[in-house]
C-alpha cells in the first residue's frame, strides 16, 4: 500500500465532501466524529452516501476500487486498506485537504 495513493484518495475524498456538504454540516461532522459514538465510523454518512464520494475519490486519484476486485483477495484487501486509511486521514485533518502534502 502506497502512502502517496492514500494521500491522493484522502484529498479527493475531502474535496468531494466539501463540495457536497455545507460548512455548517462539515463542522457538525467534525464534532460528531470526536465523540465515542462515532469511533470507528464517520458522521459524513449522516448527511450523504459517503461511500459514493469515496468511490469518486478513488476514480479521480486513479486507484482501482475494491468494488472492481474479487472479494477476499489480496488486491481487494489492499483496496479496502487504502479506503480505510484515506478515510482516517481525512477525519484526522478534520476534512482540511491543505494539511495533506502529496
Amino acid at each position: 500500500m502506497h502512502n502517496k495513493e492514500i494521500k491522493l484518495v484522502a484529498k479527493e475524498f475531502i474535496q468531494g465532501i466539501r463540495e457536497s456538504l455545507t460548512s455548517k454540516e462539515i463542522k457538525e461532522v467534525i464534532k460528531k466524529n470526536e465523540t465515542p459514538e462515532y469511533k470507528g465510523c464517520c458522521a459524513t454518512h449522516d448527511y450523504l452516501d459517503a461511500n459514493m464520494v469515496m468511490e469518486k475519490a478513488l476514480e479521480k486519484a486513479g486507484v482501482k476500487s475494491f468494488t472492481e476486485e474479487v472479494p477476499e483477495t489480496e488486491a481487494w484487501d489492499e483496496s479496502i486498506g487504502i479506503v480505510n486509511r484515506a478515510w482516517d486521514m481525512a477525519k484526522k485533518v478534520k476534512f482540511d485537504g491543505r494539511q495533506i502534502d502529496v
